[in-house]
């Protein structure tokens, strides 16, 4: 038995929904990430509770007819940068350098471009913004996430390969 969904409208409203249900659990993950590095629990609870609300108000109020909801995505961003910022500020002012060099600092900045970039794109309400051509053949949302994929996992391998290289140092092989 062959199961296929004719209707275009159902199969974009569920991929919006993919896309919401990976926007949530992504910034729960890197807010887990901040608050495992350092910060306060009980700040992390607000912003916890800011981030639910907000996204719950998204889907019944601001945006709630069919289309994906970016300015959850943004609310994300924002409490993810400014979090972030603010965190990164205190360990400046600290002067504990060690953590600002190491590599789980490193694992919490990578996706500042990311957050940075999308948020811009998906703020507007005007859709067709990402579609505007730069070069003949590319488009602003191409060259804009082209950009930041490549930055933001290029940060992602080098964390990757640091733990990797230090985990290889302190269990040698048999």
């Amino acid at each position: 038995m062959k199961f296929v969904i004719n209707d275009n409208h159902f199969r974009t409203n569920m991929n919006y929904k993919n896309y919401e249900l990976s926007f949530i659990v992504t910034f729960l993950l890197w807010f887990f990430l901040l608050e495992q590095n350092g910060i306060s629990k009980k700040l992390m609870r607000y912003i916890y509770l800011l981030f639910l609300t907000f996204v719950v108000i998204d889907f019944f109020v601001i945006q709630e007819d069919d289309d994906l909801k970016t300015y959850m995505f943004c609310m994300g961003s924002f409490l993810y940068l400014i979090t972030f910022f603010v965190f990164s500020f205190n360990k400046l002012k600290s002067e504990d350098f060690n953590f600002i060099l190491s590599n789980d600092y490193r694992l919490l900045s990578a996706p500042i471009l990311m957050f940075f970039g999308l948020s811009l794109i998906f703020a507007f309400v005007n859709s067709d913004i990402g579609d505007i051509k730069i070069i003949t053949n590319f488009n602003l949302y191409s060259i804009i996430t082209d950009y930041i994929n490549f930055v933001c996992y290029t940060i992602f391998l080098w964390y990757i390969y640091i733990e990797y290289r230090n985990h290889k140092r302190v269990i040698p092989e048999e």
